[in-house]
Protein backbone atom coordinates (compact mmCIF):
# COMPACT_ATOMS: atom_id res chain seq x y z
CA UNK A 1 0.00 0.00 0.00
CA UNK A 2 1.18 3.76 -0.26
CA UNK A 3 3.04 5.49 2.27
CA UNK A 4 0.44 8.53 3.43
CA UNK A 5 1.82 11.86 2.45
CA UNK A 6 1.99 14.64 4.34
CA UNK A 7 3.56 17.34 1.98
CA UNK A 8 5.55 17.73 -0.78
CA UNK A 9 9.27 18.64 -0.14
CA UNK A 10 10.05 21.67 0.48
CA UNK A 11 12.82 23.83 2.56
CA UNK A 12 12.60 22.29 5.89
CA UNK A 13 10.16 19.46 5.43
CA UNK A 14 11.54 16.44 7.39
CA UNK A 15 11.25 12.82 6.06
CA UNK A 16 12.33 10.10 7.63
CA UNK A 17 12.15 6.17 7.26
CA UNK A 18 13.17 2.87 9.70
CA UNK A 19 15.32 1.10 7.34
CA UNK A 20 15.99 0.79 3.13
CA UNK A 21 16.81 -2.40 1.29
CA UNK A 22 17.52 -2.95 -2.10
CA UNK A 23 17.43 -6.60 -2.97
CA UNK A 24 19.26 -7.41 -5.39
CA UNK A 25 22.81 -9.54 -6.18
CA UNK A 26 26.51 -9.29 -5.96
CA UNK A 27 28.32 -10.12 -9.17
CA UNK A 28 31.96 -9.91 -9.57
CA UNK A 29 33.88 -6.92 -11.92
CA UNK A 30 32.48 -6.57 -15.65
CA UNK A 31 29.84 -9.14 -15.22
CA UNK A 32 26.98 -9.02 -17.79
CA UNK A 33 23.62 -11.25 -16.41
CA UNK A 34 22.12 -13.58 -19.25
CA UNK A 35 18.08 -13.57 -19.80
CA UNK A 36 16.74 -16.03 -18.04
CA UNK A 37 16.87 -19.69 -19.14
CA UNK A 38 14.47 -21.04 -21.59
CA UNK A 39 11.62 -23.98 -19.77
CA UNK A 40 14.05 -27.07 -21.07
CA UNK A 41 17.14 -28.24 -20.28
CA UNK A 42 20.02 -26.64 -22.60
CA UNK A 43 21.47 -29.15 -25.57
CA UNK A 44 24.49 -29.61 -23.40
CA UNK A 45 25.55 -29.19 -19.44
CA UNK A 46 28.12 -26.37 -18.66
CA UNK A 47 31.14 -28.04 -18.85
CA UNK A 48 32.15 -27.39 -14.88
CA UNK A 49 30.09 -27.83 -11.75
CA UNK A 50 28.73 -24.42 -10.38
CA UNK A 51 29.42 -23.87 -7.31
CA UNK A 52 27.44 -22.98 -4.13
CA UNK A 53 27.49 -19.13 -3.47
CA UNK A 54 29.32 -17.69 -0.80
CA UNK A 55 26.91 -15.22 2.11
CA UNK A 56 29.30 -12.54 1.61
CA UNK A 57 31.30 -12.14 -1.05
CA UNK A 58 34.22 -9.48 -1.19
CA UNK A 59 33.77 -6.17 -3.04
CA UNK A 60 36.61 -7.23 -5.92
CA UNK A 61 38.40 -10.62 -6.29
CA UNK A 62 41.46 -10.78 -3.86
CA UNK A 63 44.74 -11.23 -5.49
CA UNK A 64 44.75 -14.43 -3.18
CA UNK A 65 42.45 -15.53 -0.13
CA UNK A 66 45.91 -15.85 2.21
CA UNK A 67 45.54 -12.12 2.45
CA UNK A 68 42.42 -13.31 4.67
CA UNK A 69 42.64 -17.26 5.61
CA UNK A 70 45.89 -18.60 7.08
CA UNK A 71 46.44 -22.33 6.74
CA UNK A 72 47.93 -24.11 10.10
CA UNK A 73 48.85 -27.31 11.26
CA UNK A 74 46.60 -26.67 13.90
CA UNK A 75 44.79 -23.73 15.42
CA UNK A 76 45.97 -24.41 18.88
CA UNK A 77 48.52 -22.92 19.09
CA UNK A 78 50.93 -22.42 22.68
CA UNK A 79 50.14 -20.61 24.96
CA UNK A 80 46.06 -21.08 24.28
CA UNK A 81 44.17 -21.13 27.57
CA UNK A 82 43.83 -25.14 28.29
CA UNK A 83 40.98 -26.52 30.54
CA UNK A 84 40.83 -30.21 31.63
CA UNK A 85 37.81 -31.68 31.02
CA UNK A 86 35.14 -34.45 33.17
CA UNK A 87 38.87 -35.48 34.69
CA UNK A 88 41.38 -34.49 36.91
CA UNK A 89 45.23 -35.11 37.40
CA UNK A 90 48.78 -32.74 38.67
CA UNK A 91 50.56 -32.31 36.22
CA UNK A 92 50.16 -29.32 33.65
CA UNK A 93 47.47 -29.10 31.38
CA UNK A 94 49.85 -26.71 28.70
CA UNK A 95 51.57 -30.15 27.41
CA UNK A 96 48.18 -31.16 25.02
CA UNK A 97 48.85 -28.32 22.76
CA UNK A 98 52.60 -27.61 23.56
CA UNK A 99 53.94 -28.81 20.27
CA UNK A 100 55.95 -31.98 21.52
CA UNK A 101 55.28 -35.13 22.37
CA UNK A 102 55.37 -34.38 26.45
CA UNK A 103 52.33 -36.53 27.86
CA UNK A 104 48.87 -35.02 28.29
CA UNK A 105 47.23 -37.18 30.76
CA UNK A 106 43.37 -37.03 32.22
CA UNK A 107 41.42 -39.44 35.09
CA UNK A 108 38.02 -39.90 34.33
CA UNK A 109 36.23 -38.15 36.86
CA UNK A 110 33.10 -40.75 36.26
CA UNK A 111 30.79 -37.71 34.48
CA UNK A 112 31.02 -38.33 31.09
CA UNK A 113 34.19 -38.32 28.41
CA UNK A 114 37.14 -36.61 29.62
CA UNK A 115 39.62 -34.24 27.42
CA UNK A 116 40.23 -30.69 27.29
CA UNK A 117 38.87 -27.96 25.87
CA UNK A 118 41.05 -24.72 24.26
CA UNK A 119 40.28 -21.11 24.08
CA UNK A 120 42.91 -20.45 21.50
CA UNK A 121 44.74 -17.47 20.92
CA UNK A 122 43.82 -16.45 17.82
CA UNK A 123 39.73 -16.48 18.21
CA UNK A 124 38.66 -16.75 14.74
CA UNK A 125 39.43 -20.45 13.03
CA UNK A 126 37.70 -23.26 11.08
CA UNK A 127 39.13 -26.87 12.19
CA UNK A 128 39.42 -29.27 9.12
CA UNK A 129 40.53 -32.63 11.09
CA UNK A 130 42.53 -34.04 14.31
CA UNK A 131 46.06 -35.73 14.68
CA UNK A 132 46.64 -37.28 17.92
CA UNK A 133 50.31 -37.91 18.80
CA UNK A 134 51.39 -41.16 21.31
CA UNK A 135 53.51 -40.42 24.32
CA UNK A 136 56.67 -42.13 25.72
CA UNK A 137 54.55 -44.55 27.51
CA UNK A 138 51.03 -46.19 28.42
CA UNK A 139 49.80 -47.77 25.08
CA UNK A 140 46.66 -48.87 26.91
CA UNK A 141 45.86 -45.52 27.59
CA UNK A 142 45.77 -44.08 23.85
CA UNK A 143 42.72 -42.62 23.07
CA UNK A 144 40.54 -44.89 20.51
CA UNK A 145 37.45 -42.49 19.59
CA UNK A 146 37.52 -38.86 19.21
CA UNK A 147 34.59 -35.85 19.99
CA UNK A 148 35.40 -32.64 18.31
CA UNK A 149 33.01 -29.86 19.56
CA UNK A 150 33.03 -26.14 18.69
CA UNK A 151 31.48 -23.51 19.97
CA UNK A 152 31.69 -19.32 20.35
CA UNK A 153 31.66 -17.93 23.79
CA UNK A 154 31.26 -19.53 27.29
CA UNK A 155 27.40 -19.20 27.49
CA UNK A 156 26.77 -21.24 24.04
CA UNK A 157 26.19 -24.44 23.79
CA UNK A 158 29.00 -27.32 22.08
CA UNK A 159 28.06 -28.10 18.61
CA UNK A 160 29.70 -31.10 17.40
CA UNK A 161 31.88 -30.61 14.51
CA UNK A 162 33.13 -34.63 14.15
CA UNK A 163 33.38 -37.48 16.02
CA UNK A 164 34.98 -41.31 14.68
CA UNK A 165 37.81 -43.55 15.54
CA UNK A 166 41.71 -43.60 16.27
CA UNK A 167 43.77 -45.93 14.99
CA UNK A 168 46.72 -44.88 16.92
CA UNK A 169 49.06 -48.27 17.20
CA UNK A 170 51.37 -49.55 20.26
CA UNK A 171 54.57 -47.52 18.82
CA UNK A 172 55.68 -44.83 21.18
CA UNK A 173 57.47 -41.83 20.40
CA UNK A 174 60.10 -40.19 23.15
CA UNK A 175 59.55 -37.40 25.62
CA UNK A 176 59.54 -33.73 24.46
CA UNK A 177 60.33 -34.47 20.55
CA UNK A 178 59.33 -31.18 18.75
CA UNK A 179 56.85 -31.96 16.42
CA UNK A 180 57.44 -30.52 13.13
CA UNK A 181 53.88 -30.56 10.86
CA UNK A 182 52.42 -28.43 8.27
CA UNK A 183 48.52 -27.24 7.55
CA UNK A 184 48.96 -30.16 4.73
CA UNK A 185 50.59 -33.00 6.32
CA UNK A 186 50.94 -34.28 9.65
CA UNK A 187 54.72 -35.11 11.12
CA UNK A 188 55.44 -37.87 9.42
CA UNK A 189 58.95 -38.65 11.42
CA UNK A 190 56.37 -39.35 14.65
CA UNK A 191 53.88 -42.02 15.51
CA UNK A 192 50.25 -40.48 15.28
CA UNK A 193 47.06 -40.76 13.59
CA UNK A 194 44.99 -38.33 11.27
CA UNK A 195 41.46 -37.95 10.86
CA UNK A 196 40.23 -35.26 8.03
CA UNK A 197 36.60 -34.42 8.05
CA UNK A 198 34.54 -31.29 6.50
CA UNK A 199 33.76 -28.43 8.69
CA UNK A 200 32.86 -25.02 7.25
CA UNK A 201 31.84 -23.33 10.45
CA UNK A 202 33.81 -20.94 12.22
CA UNK A 203 34.41 -21.19 15.87
CA UNK A 204 36.76 -19.54 18.94
CA UNK A 205 36.95 -22.62 21.03
CA UNK A 206 37.41 -26.15 21.11
CA UNK A 207 36.33 -29.31 23.15
CA UNK A 208 37.76 -32.11 22.45
CA UNK A 209 37.16 -35.70 24.67
CA UNK A 210 37.78 -39.62 24.28
CA UNK A 211 34.96 -41.76 24.77
CA UNK A 212 36.86 -44.93 24.60
CA UNK A 213 40.70 -46.05 25.03
CA UNK A 214 42.66 -49.07 24.05
CA UNK A 215 41.83 -50.33 27.63
CA UNK A 216 37.81 -50.05 27.31
CA UNK A 217 35.58 -47.48 27.52
CA UNK A 218 35.93 -44.71 29.57
CA UNK A 219 34.77 -44.81 33.08
CA UNK A 220 35.37 -43.26 36.78
CA UNK A 221 39.25 -43.67 37.45
CA UNK A 222 40.07 -44.35 33.72
CA UNK A 223 43.62 -42.68 32.08
CA UNK A 224 43.32 -41.52 28.92
CA UNK A 225 46.68 -39.59 27.85
CA UNK A 226 48.45 -38.60 24.17
CA UNK A 227 51.78 -36.80 23.15
CA UNK A 228 49.48 -34.17 21.20
CA UNK A 229 46.33 -33.52 19.57
CA UNK A 230 46.59 -31.21 16.75
CA UNK A 231 43.52 -29.71 15.14
CA UNK A 232 44.80 -28.52 11.12
CA UNK A 233 42.33 -26.02 9.88
CA UNK A 234 42.33 -22.59 9.09
CA UNK A 235 42.58 -19.32 10.98
CA UNK A 236 40.09 -16.65 9.81
CA UNK A 237 38.79 -12.85 9.90
CA UNK A 238 36.15 -12.14 12.41
CA UNK A 239 32.96 -12.70 10.57
CA UNK A 240 34.49 -14.69 7.55
CA UNK A 241 32.36 -17.06 5.70
CA UNK A 242 34.36 -20.43 3.98
CA UNK A 243 34.07 -19.90 -0.01
CA UNK A 244 33.56 -22.99 -1.63
CA UNK A 245 34.73 -22.83 -5.29
CA UNK A 246 36.56 -19.45 -6.46
CA UNK A 247 37.00 -19.49 -10.10
CA UNK A 248 40.91 -18.29 -11.12
CA UNK A 249 42.14 -17.00 -13.99
CA UNK A 250 45.29 -18.67 -12.90
CA UNK A 251 46.35 -20.23 -9.84
CA UNK A 252 49.85 -19.62 -9.68
CA UNK A 253 49.85 -16.37 -7.99
CA UNK A 254 52.18 -14.13 -8.08
CA UNK A 255 54.66 -14.09 -5.38
CA UNK A 256 54.45 -18.35 -5.08
CA UNK A 257 57.43 -20.17 -4.74
CA UNK A 258 58.63 -20.82 -8.02
CA UNK A 259 61.44 -23.73 -8.95
CA UNK A 260 63.50 -24.28 -12.63
CA UNK A 261 63.26 -28.12 -13.66
CA UNK A 262 65.49 -29.67 -15.19
CA UNK A 263 67.47 -26.94 -16.46
CA UNK A 264 69.33 -23.94 -15.84
CA UNK A 265 69.65 -19.77 -16.37
CA UNK A 266 70.70 -16.85 -14.46
CA UNK A 267 67.15 -15.16 -14.95
CA UNK A 268 64.26 -14.79 -12.11
CA UNK A 269 62.36 -17.65 -12.06
CA UNK A 270 59.15 -15.36 -10.60
CA UNK A 271 58.75 -14.26 -14.45
CA UNK A 272 57.50 -17.43 -15.11
CA UNK A 273 54.38 -16.29 -13.35
CA UNK A 274 54.76 -12.56 -12.52
CA UNK A 275 51.28 -11.55 -14.31
CA UNK A 276 53.05 -10.18 -17.41
CA UNK A 277 54.98 -11.07 -20.62
CA UNK A 278 58.46 -10.63 -19.07
CA UNK A 279 60.26 -13.84 -20.94
CA UNK A 280 60.90 -17.13 -19.02
CA UNK A 281 63.82 -18.92 -19.68
CA UNK A 282 65.54 -22.28 -18.96
CA UNK A 283 68.42 -24.47 -20.71
CA UNK A 284 67.44 -27.90 -20.57
CA UNK A 285 70.31 -30.07 -18.62
CA UNK A 286 69.38 -33.24 -20.95
CA UNK A 287 67.74 -35.24 -17.97
CA UNK A 288 64.15 -34.54 -19.47
CA UNK A 289 61.52 -31.98 -20.25
CA UNK A 290 62.64 -28.72 -18.65
CA UNK A 291 60.07 -26.15 -17.23
CA UNK A 292 59.25 -25.46 -13.84
CA UNK A 293 57.27 -26.01 -10.66
CA UNK A 294 55.24 -24.16 -8.15
CA UNK A 295 53.43 -24.02 -4.83
CA UNK A 296 50.73 -21.56 -4.64
CA UNK A 297 50.21 -19.35 -1.79
CA UNK A 298 46.17 -20.79 -1.54
CA UNK A 299 47.62 -25.05 -1.11
CA UNK A 300 44.29 -26.10 -2.23
CA UNK A 301 43.28 -25.58 -5.96
CA UNK A 302 41.57 -27.38 -9.21
CA UNK A 303 43.64 -26.47 -12.51
CA UNK A 304 41.41 -27.12 -15.86
CA UNK A 305 43.70 -25.91 -18.02
CA UNK A 306 46.65 -23.91 -19.54
CA UNK A 307 47.51 -20.81 -21.09
CA UNK A 308 51.01 -20.13 -22.27
CA UNK A 309 51.90 -16.45 -23.93
CA UNK A 310 54.61 -15.60 -26.47
CA UNK A 311 57.67 -13.13 -24.89
CA UNK A 312 58.93 -10.47 -27.03
CA UNK A 313 61.49 -12.62 -29.31
CA UNK A 314 62.88 -16.12 -29.93
CA UNK A 315 59.81 -18.10 -31.57
CA UNK A 316 62.71 -20.64 -32.21
CA UNK A 317 62.25 -21.46 -28.75
CA UNK A 318 58.36 -21.43 -28.20
CA UNK A 319 57.06 -24.64 -26.22
CA UNK A 320 55.07 -26.75 -28.76
CA UNK A 321 54.52 -29.54 -25.99
CA UNK A 322 52.87 -29.24 -22.61
CA UNK A 323 52.91 -31.89 -19.50
CA UNK A 324 50.92 -30.45 -16.29
CA UNK A 325 51.37 -32.40 -13.41
CA UNK A 326 50.09 -32.27 -9.34
CA UNK A 327 50.87 -33.45 -6.20
CA UNK A 328 50.00 -32.92 -2.76
CA UNK A 329 53.24 -32.19 -0.45
CA UNK A 330 57.07 -32.66 -1.28
CA UNK A 331 57.28 -36.71 0.00
CA UNK A 332 54.66 -37.44 -2.59
CA UNK A 333 55.22 -38.45 -6.43
CA UNK A 334 53.75 -36.54 -9.20
CA UNK A 335 50.76 -37.54 -11.25
CA UNK A 336 49.88 -36.49 -14.86
CA UNK A 337 47.07 -34.27 -14.71
CA UNK A 338 47.12 -33.12 -18.66
CA UNK A 339 49.49 -33.13 -21.77
CA UNK A 340 48.81 -31.88 -25.43
CA UNK A 341 50.02 -30.00 -27.98
CA UNK A 342 50.54 -25.74 -28.07
CA UNK A 343 50.20 -24.09 -30.88
CA UNK A 344 51.60 -21.11 -30.64
CA UNK A 345 52.27 -18.83 -33.30
CA UNK A 346 55.67 -16.64 -34.25
CA UNK A 347 54.23 -14.03 -33.77
CA UNK A 348 55.50 -11.51 -30.43
CA UNK A 349 54.24 -9.96 -27.36
CA UNK A 350 55.71 -6.89 -26.16
CA UNK A 351 57.68 -7.15 -23.12
CA UNK A 352 56.67 -6.52 -19.84
CA UNK A 353 52.77 -6.37 -20.99
CA UNK A 354 50.43 -6.76 -18.22
CA UNK A 355 48.20 -9.64 -18.85
CA UNK A 356 44.56 -9.43 -18.15
CA UNK A 357 42.88 -12.15 -18.37
CA UNK A 358 39.94 -14.07 -16.38
CA UNK A 359 38.95 -17.60 -14.77
CA UNK A 360 36.80 -18.09 -18.32
CA UNK A 361 38.87 -16.26 -20.57
CA UNK A 362 42.78 -15.74 -21.57
CA UNK A 363 43.86 -11.86 -22.63
CA UNK A 364 42.90 -11.99 -25.84
CA UNK A 365 44.74 -8.79 -26.94
CA UNK A 366 47.96 -11.14 -26.21
CA UNK A 367 49.32 -13.48 -28.59
CA UNK A 368 48.84 -17.03 -26.80
CA UNK A 369 47.24 -20.46 -26.68
CA UNK A 370 45.01 -21.83 -24.64
CA UNK A 371 44.14 -25.48 -23.88
CA UNK A 372 41.36 -26.55 -21.57
CA UNK A 373 40.89 -30.32 -19.97
CA UNK A 374 39.15 -31.86 -17.49
CA UNK A 375 40.46 -32.48 -13.67
CA UNK A 376 38.47 -32.94 -10.15
CA UNK A 377 41.57 -33.60 -8.41
CA UNK A 378 42.82 -30.85 -5.94
CA UNK A 379 46.53 -30.18 -5.62
CA UNK A 380 48.90 -28.26 -3.61
CA UNK A 381 51.82 -28.53 -6.25
CA UNK A 382 52.21 -27.91 -9.77
CA UNK A 383 54.92 -29.12 -12.44
CA UNK A 384 55.01 -27.45 -15.82
CA UNK A 385 57.00 -28.81 -18.57
CA UNK A 386 58.00 -28.73 -22.21
CA UNK A 387 59.02 -31.91 -24.24
CA UNK A 388 59.28 -30.21 -27.94
CA UNK A 389 59.80 -26.58 -28.58
CA UNK A 390 59.33 -25.23 -32.03
CA UNK A 391 62.67 -26.17 -33.02
CA UNK A 392 63.29 -29.20 -31.96
CA UNK A 393 62.65 -32.00 -28.93
CA UNK A 394 64.29 -31.02 -25.32
CA UNK A 395 68.36 -31.93 -25.40
CA UNK A 396 70.59 -30.91 -23.28
CA UNK A 397 71.65 -26.93 -23.73
CA UNK A 398 67.72 -26.49 -25.71
CA UNK A 399 66.55 -23.66 -24.74
CA UNK A 400 62.44 -23.46 -23.89
CA UNK A 401 60.96 -19.49 -22.81
CA UNK A 402 57.48 -18.13 -22.83
CA UNK A 403 56.13 -14.79 -21.96
CA UNK A 404 53.66 -16.45 -19.03
CA UNK A 405 52.10 -19.39 -18.17
CA UNK A 406 48.55 -19.38 -16.65
CA UNK A 407 46.83 -22.16 -15.07
CA UNK A 408 42.75 -21.22 -15.13
CA UNK A 409 40.81 -23.34 -12.83
CA UNK A 410 39.34 -22.82 -8.73
CA UNK A 411 40.69 -22.08 -5.66
CA UNK A 412 38.68 -25.07 -3.08
CA UNK A 413 38.97 -25.38 0.82
CA UNK A 414 40.82 -27.61 2.55
CA UNK A 415 38.83 -31.44 2.07
CA UNK A 416 36.94 -30.32 -0.81
CA UNK A 417 35.88 -33.26 -3.13
CA UNK A 418 34.47 -32.20 -6.73
CA UNK A 419 31.73 -34.32 -8.14
CA UNK A 420 32.58 -36.40 -11.51
CA UNK A 421 31.54 -34.06 -14.97
CA UNK A 422 28.50 -34.30 -16.22
CA UNK A 423 26.70 -36.67 -18.97
CA UNK A 424 27.16 -35.35 -22.52
CA UNK A 425 23.55 -35.54 -22.79
CA UNK A 426 21.63 -33.57 -20.48
CA UNK A 427 18.96 -35.85 -18.09
CA UNK A 428 15.11 -36.10 -19.43
CA UNK A 429 14.27 -33.71 -16.48
CA UNK A 430 15.99 -30.98 -14.67
CA UNK A 431 16.85 -32.70 -10.91
CA UNK A 432 14.16 -30.86 -8.74
CA UNK A 433 17.39 -29.46 -6.08
CA UNK A 434 20.14 -28.01 -6.89
CA UNK A 435 23.50 -30.45 -7.54
CA UNK A 436 26.88 -30.22 -7.99
CA UNK A 437 26.29 -30.58 -11.75
CA UNK A 438 23.88 -29.43 -14.35
CA UNK A 439 21.24 -26.54 -12.19
CA UNK A 440 18.09 -26.80 -12.05
CA UNK A 441 16.96 -24.15 -14.68
CA UNK A 442 19.61 -24.73 -17.04
CA UNK A 443 20.28 -21.54 -18.96
CA UNK A 444 20.63 -21.73 -22.82
CA UNK A 445 24.41 -21.20 -23.57
CA UNK A 446 26.94 -21.31 -20.39
CA UNK A 447 26.61 -17.62 -18.53
CA UNK A 448 29.59 -15.19 -18.69
CA UNK A 449 30.57 -15.73 -15.01
CA UNK A 450 29.58 -19.03 -13.27
CA UNK A 451 26.98 -18.84 -10.61
CA UNK A 452 29.37 -19.47 -7.81
CA UNK A 453 30.21 -15.51 -7.76
CA UNK A 454 26.51 -14.26 -7.86
CA UNK A 455 24.39 -13.97 -4.63
CA UNK A 456 20.94 -12.79 -4.20
CA UNK A 457 20.62 -11.12 -0.89
CA UNK A 458 18.41 -9.29 1.14
CA UNK A 459 19.98 -5.96 0.54
CA UNK A 460 22.89 -4.81 -1.31
CA UNK A 461 23.22 -2.41 1.24
CA UNK A 462 25.72 -3.85 3.76
CA UNK A 463 25.71 -2.12 7.27
CA UNK A 464 28.81 -0.41 7.31
CA UNK A 465 28.69 1.00 3.83
CA UNK A 466 29.42 4.58 3.45
CA UNK A 467 26.22 6.74 3.49
CA UNK A 468 26.05 10.32 2.93
CA UNK A 469 22.84 12.48 3.50
CA UNK A 470 21.54 14.09 0.05
CA UNK A 471 19.41 17.30 -0.44
CA UNK A 472 18.75 18.07 3.45
CA UNK A 473 20.15 18.03 6.74
CA UNK A 474 20.31 16.55 10.44
CA UNK A 475 22.69 15.86 13.17
CA UNK A 476 21.73 12.26 13.91
CA UNK A 477 23.88 9.79 11.99
CA UNK A 478 23.45 8.48 8.50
Amino acid sequence: CALPISALMAYGTIVQFGEVELPGVWVPPGFVMTEYPTPAPSPKPTPAPTAVPTFKPTAAPSIAPTAVVTPVSTVLTPGSTVVRVRGYNTHTTATAIDGTTDVYQVHADGTGAPGFQVTPLWPYSIVQGIRVYTPYNGHSRDPMKFIVEGRNGDTEGWTIIAEGDLGLTTERNPSGMAIESTPTEPDMAKIHDEVLFQNTVMYSQYRVTFPEARSGSVAYGTIVQFGEVELPGLTVPPGYVLPTVTPVSTVLTPGSTVVRVRGYNTHTTATAIDGTTDVYQVHADGTGAPGFEVSPLWPYSIVQGIRVYTPHNGHGRDPMQFIVEGRNGDTEGWSVIALGDLGLTTERNPAGTPINSSPSAPDTSLVHDEVLFQNTVVYSQYRVTFPEARSALMAYGTIVQFGEVELPGVWVPPGFVMTEYPTPAPSPKPTPAPTAVPTFKPTAAPSIAPTAVVTPVSTVLTPGSTVVRVRGYNTHTT
